[in-house]
């Protein structure tokens, strides 16, 4: 295990992290920006952001309604909060390119972020690459690059969403490996197993 137990990690210890996950076992680019690719006829696809240092490897989008109707409610999807999480980034995409957001465009303006966290999904981490967990900091100049990238843009948008779907899928190595790296990271007591069904998840 990295670090010192029950001290809280350091710089040192998150760099230890960061190297020991950097492993690049999927492609984001062939798994989402070329899908994305594949639906610029029926959505505009916008870039709202990049990963600091590896702008042109990972870059952010969303893909949203052309035309906005003041008069119909808005959703706002999101997947890939957590990279590991693949059903979120991949039900996402599914959602744009099976014509099944083109039907429910006849009645909602959407805007569909499906990969928020594109390093963690390519090297499956829940993550970022400054050891930090994205679900916690949607907050006003969040610390976590991803996080305040999609705050901003939502923002920028100037609309009031309905609803969010925010797509998310959980499995045992959140007990096996994500928990037990957390108490190390954190200074805490090591982590107890308790056993986590699979399912996928939708949070609104």
């Amino acid at each position: 295990p990295i670090g010192t137990h029950k001290q809280p990690w350091g710089e040192d210890e998150k760099k230890q992290w960061f190297a020991a996950h950097s492993g690049v076992k999927r492609e984001y680019k062939v798994d989402v920006l070329d899908k994305l690719e594949t639906v610029k006829a029926d959505f505009e696809v916008r870039q709202y952001g990049a990963l600091s240092g590896q702008e042109e490897r990972y870059p952010l989008f969303a893909a949203m309604t052309k035309s906005w109707d003041e008069k119909k409610p808005n959703v706002l999807v999101t997947g890939g909060v957590h990279g590991y999480e693949t059903s979120g980034v991949q039900g996402a995409l599914l959602f744009l390119t099976s014509g099944a957001a083109k039907e429910y465009e006849k009645h909602y303006n959407l805007v569909v972020c499906p990969c928020l966290c594109p390093w963690g999904y390519e090297t499956i981490n829940r993550w970022t690459r400054i050891a930090m967990d994205p679900n916690r900091f949607f907050v006003e100049n969040s610390i976590v690059e991803e996080c305040q990238q999609l705050r901003s843009f939502v923002f920028s948008l100037g609309k009031k969403f309905n609803i969010h779907f925010d797509l998310h899928e959980t499995t045992n190595t959140d007990e096996t490996e994500f928990m037990p790296a957390k108490s190390a990271r954190d200074g805490l007591e090591a982590h107890s197993f308790e056993e986590i069904p699979d399912g996928f998840y939708i949070i609104g």
